[in-house]
């Protein structure tokens, strides 16, 4: 019986042979790897996998016309936004004769190596950390034909990300959607969609289309107007004009804190996770997700891009 961590590490080592897959074939995959089969679960669980080799810079998500593809990334060394001797993060695709090869080639370069579990919801591959000179990055880099970015991507692709103040700079509009079609609401209270319709606004729902199955998300401001929005911003942006905080970081230890039931926006979960190169993990009560060494000014750009009180 393999464990989380062996599972994780042979559905990255799976995804790599393929480049690209459709999220339906993978989930059979996964189903197969682990030998999963709660079908009452299986969609959350292929989820979460998807989310965690996202979030850990192995793949890129792509969905058009509701079908979601995965694309492998090349191998890459991401460095980190660490104190000390310089520390990278290995991502993108791998094989199981890969920590191997970079283990013999880094003794030549007295290179230390440090291989991480990531214990998470679904399953991950593990960390695997470099910490190198940067006199020495480039040279052992190009022998192994691995890509290096230097810099902070963390606080990069975090900039990068769009914002939920962006979003909502876009113009609310009257609309013709029927009540009928809407099958959930967003709960403030439970921090998460119910079922059912709602009177009360702003809102945020989720309306689905008899005719084509799609699922779609609208926030909804005073006067009814609506603004279609993808699904793990429309979150943000509808406890932004609520002025809900849920967000919290705590600067003594560098975590950052936020509810399970509420998903970031996938660069902005990504821009944390590099933080430290690995998955974050729950809380004593299991409600609630945390990042682990989270720069100051990283939390603090977090907080701003999810229109969130900045208390740091």
């Amino acid at each position: 019986m393999l464990n989380q961590s062996e599972l994780g590490n042979n559905a990255l080592y799976h995804l790599s042979t393929r480049k690209k897959i459709q999220r339906s074939e993978f989930g059979k995959s996964v189903s197969l790897i682990t030998n999963y089969k709660d079908e009452k679960n299986s969609n959350w669980y292929v989820w979460r996998v998807i989310r965690n080799l996202s979030a850990l810079g192995h793949i890129e998500i792509l969905e058009v016309n509701r079908k979601m593809s995965i694309y492998i990334n090349n191998p890459c060394l991401v460095r980190l936004p660490s104190l000390g001797k310089p520390s990278y993060v290995l991502t993108g695709a791998r094989y199981p004769n890969t920590l191997e090869l970079i283990e013999k080639t880094a003794e030549r370069y007295n290179i230390e190596i440090e291989t991480i579990p990531n214990l998470t919801d679904g399953i991950a591959p593990d960390t695997i950390i470099l910490k190198i000179d940067n006199a020495l990055c480039s040279e052992f880099c190009d022998e192994l034909s691995i890509r290096v970015l230097q810099g902070y991507p963390a606080y990069d692709i975090g900039k990068f990300a769009v914002s939920c103040g962006q979003i909502l700079k876009n113009d609310f509009e009257p609309h013709a959607l029927s009540a009928e079609n809407f099958k959930t609401h967003f709960d403030l209270k439970k921090l998460k969609f119910v079922r059912g319709d709602t009177d009360e606004l702003p809102a945020l729902k989720e309306h689905f289309d008899d005719r084509t199955h799609e699922r779609r998300y609208y926030l909804f401001n005073e006067q009814n107007e609506c603004l279609n929005v993808q699904k793990d911003y429309a979150r943000y942006a509808f406890l932004a004009i609520q002025k809900e905080k849920v967000l919290e970081y705590y600067p003594m230890d560098y975590r950052l804190s936020i509810p399970k039931s509420l998903p970031l926006p996938l660069l902005l979960e990504r821009a944390l996770t590099l933080c430290s190169g690995l998955c974050p993990k729950y809380d004593i009560s299991e409600k609630n997700v945390i990042f682990q060494q989270v720069p100051r000014e990283i939390g603090e750009m977090i907080f701003k891009k999810l229109s969130q009180s900045n208390n740091l």
